[in-house]
């Protein structure tokens, strides 16, 4: 159970691109990389109390049914849902979501808010498990630069579509999420080369104890 936790936190800090790589583990506690999965377990802590935080403020602003941030895969075919914050009356589906196609791919594409009214919901939001035929939806990127790196989503069955204002808001949410993450990164960074720095010590000061070469190849 603890070495699943640990995967599914790596899995995260990978997503989040925090770490390059998904593959800390339990058996890894104990040595220098140690210090990396407590900065990846601090780091997804803090980019999902941040997110909370944030999705919080945009609830009590809209009426809303659902809340989500999808991140972008590194080969940018798919985003996956890394947060959802819905309604206790619905259901919903989180396998990851082709980042070309619909209005995620509108998006992306286009790197610019999005705001509709959805009549068919399993085709056009395929986070939901039922049809809904009266959904209003926004979606705005979340920029890294000009990469979309992921895209903040609201939904909520109600006739008052989204506004000019409440892109502006959700606009300004997601240049947070956007800050947030890349401090956690830089976080990451900053951990990993002073864990590159301590190794490269440890061999310089075995180097400097051997006597020969053979003494440095037992080393």
């Amino acid at each position: 159970e603890l070495e699943v936790r640990l995967q599914k936190i790596s899995q995260d800090a990978h997503d989040f691109r925090v770490i390059s790589s998904p593959s800390l583990s339990g058996s890894e506690i104990g040595n220098v990389n140690a210090s990396l999965q407590k900065r990846a377990y601090g780091s997804i802590e803090a980019i999902r109390s941040s997110i909370s935080n944030l999705f919080s403020m945009v609830r009590q602003c809209c009426q809303l049914d659902t809340a989500l941030l999808l991140i972008i895969n590194p080969n940018e075919t798919h985003f996956k849902i890394k947060e959802l914050y819905g309604s206790e009356k619905k259901q919903y589906r989180l396998e990851p979501i082709l980042a070309r196609e619909g209005v995620f791919g509108a998006i992306y594409k286009s790197k610019k808010p999005v705001r509709l009214l959805v009549t068919d919901s399993l085709s056009q939001l395929p986070y939901h498990t039922k049809n809904y035929k009266h959904l209003q939806f926004i979606g705005v990127p979340v920029l890294a630069d000009q990469t979309v790196e992921g895209i903040l989503c609201l939904d909520r069955n109600n006739k008052e579509p989204f506004d000019e204002e409440d892109e502006k808001m959700l606009l300004a949410v997601s240049k947070e999420v956007h800050k947030n993450l890349e401090v956690e990164r830089l976080f990451s960074q900053m951990d990993k080369t002073s864990t590159d720095l301590m190794r490269f010590r440890e061999a310089f000061s075995l180097l400097n104890e051997a006597l020969t070469p053979e003494d440095t190849c037992k080393k």
